[in-house]
C-alpha cells in the first residue's frame, strides 16, 4: 500500500511541477524511475503513449513497453506526428537521449501539451534495471 501511495505521489508531483497552463505545450526531462512511474500510472487511466524515435532496426532490437515507433530521421516524421492526439501525454525516447530531445522540441512546436523526454534514452532505461521487449 505504501508503494502505491508513493508512486501516486511521485506521479502527481511530476504533473504539478510540469503544469504551467493546460494550453501551454511543455517538454520535461524525466529519469528512468519517473518514466516508469508514469507508465505504471497509465495502467490506472492516464492517457499515455510511449514514443520511440529510433530507426526501425533499433526498435526491433527491443522497445520500452508498447512503444510506438516513429523514426526521427524518417522523411515522414512530422507528418506522422501530425496524426497523433496533441492532448495525450507522451514519453519520448531514443537510444541515448539526443534524438528524443529534438523530437520533443518538434512536438512542443506542433502543440503537443505534455511531452516527457527520457533522459539518456533506452540505454539509460536498461542501465537502471528496466527491461525492454
Amino acid at each position: 500500500m505504501r508503494t502505491i501511495t508513493l508512486t501516486l505521489l511521485a506521479v502527481a508531483t511530476i504533473f504539478v511541477l510540469g503544469c504551467v497552463s493546460p494550453k501551454t505545450p511543455q517538454v520535461r526531462d524525466v529519469t528512468a524511475k519517473e518514466a516508469a512511474d508514469l507508465i505504471e500510472a497509465s495502467r490506472g487511466g492516464l492517457n499515455l503513449t510511449i514514443l520511440d524515435v529510433r530507426t526501425p532496426g533499433e526498435y526491433s532490437e527491443g522497445r520500452i513497453g508498447d512503444a510506438v515507433n516513429i523514426d526521427f530521421n524518417g522523411a515522414d516524421f512530422k507528418g506522422r506526428l501530425d496524426s497523433l492526439d496533441r492532448e495525450k501525454t507522451y514519453i519520448v525516447y531514443c537510444r541515448s537521449g539526443k534524438r528524443s530531445v529534438e523530437a520533443a522540441k518538434v512536438m512542443a512546436g506542433l502543440g503537443f501539451r505534455r511531452t516527457y523526454n527520457l533522459i539518456g534514452g533506452v540505454d539509460y532505461w536498461k542501465l537502471n534495471g528496466y527491461s525492454v521487449s
